[in-house]
């Protein structure tokens, strides 16, 4: 039974009894704090390189960003350290919004606006545009891939992406990628029919920091249906920034697209 009262701090406040109230459940590597070490996750997002090229692509300086899937607040950091104007950020996971709340207060991040809810619903109906979008780290869990850049295409004429794709020869290399997988299915978006392959969660599902889409499954798209999307959307220069075929976690492509 859960007592109420072993949710009290009963010491100081701290920078990492705020952490705590996630303990174990941190993807990234937070920074230090007043000169300090804090314990957290490891990953290094907070200093990503795929954050720095957006940033050189199209300059962040004084500019409107909707981030989607900003899980712990990393890249809305770099970004507010890249003096955007004004950031809006959407998170559809419970514990990963409260996540970036807490790096809003402890960062003080003041440019930015965490929501909670589903990006594609919120970009539906959202009545205002921005000079930029961010999608990195959500496409692969969308069950609707081509549909979800539709709507990017529709609130901003710059996207930035970073994504996991479907390319079977590379992922028969990481057979424990490969056995996610289960099933095929066409999609259709702007008349351009395409196969998604639908990818299963499974255990992932059972840790408490899971950071995926909000059903057991999600779909993956090839690159070149993922590219041919973005053409139809209307974004006509599309660098390609890097690709990666032997990451452990299956393919991936980092691009920035602009409809000029």
């Amino acid at each position: 039974m859960v007592n109420i009262l072993d949710s009290y701090n009963k010491n100081a406040p701290s920078a990492q009894a705020t952490i705590d109230l996630f303990k174990d459940q941190w993807s990234s590597k937070l920074p230090e704090i007043d000169g300090s070490e804090v314990k957290s996750g490891g990953a290094g997002l907070f200093d990503d390189a795929r954050i720095k090229m957006m940033h050189e692509q199209f300059p962040l300086d004084g500019k409107n960003v909707l981030e989607l899937g900003p899980l712990e607040g990393a890249h809305t950091y770099m970004i507010e350290h890249f003096n955007a104007a004004d950031i809006v950020a959407v998170e559809s996971n419970s514990n990963a919004y409260l996540k970036c709340l807490i790096v809003k207060e402890l960062y003080h991040l003041v440019h930015t606006s965490f929501l909670f809810g589903d990006a594609t619903e919120y970009m539906e109906r959202c009545n205002r545009s921005f000079d930029i979008c961010l999608a990195s780290g959500i496409l692969y869990h969308s069950q609707a891939p081509g549909k979800f850049i539709e709507t990017i295409s529709k609130i901003s004429e710059r996207v930035f992406i970073w994504t996991h794709f479907y390319d079977l020869d590379a992922i028969k290399k990481t057979p424990d990628v490969l056995k996610k997988f289960n099933g095929k299915s066409t999609e259709t978006t702007l008349g351009f029919s395409y196969e998604i392959n639908r990818y299963e969660y499974g255990e992932a599902l059972n840790w408490e920091g899971f950071c995926g889409g909000s059903a057991s499954f999600t779909s993956w798209i090839t690159k070149p249906s993922m590219l041919e999307i973005l053409d139809r959307c209307g974004y006509k220069k599309i660098n390609i920034l890097f690709e990666d075929y032997k990451h452990p976690n299956g393919p991936n492509i980092c691009l920035f697209a602009s409809k000029f």
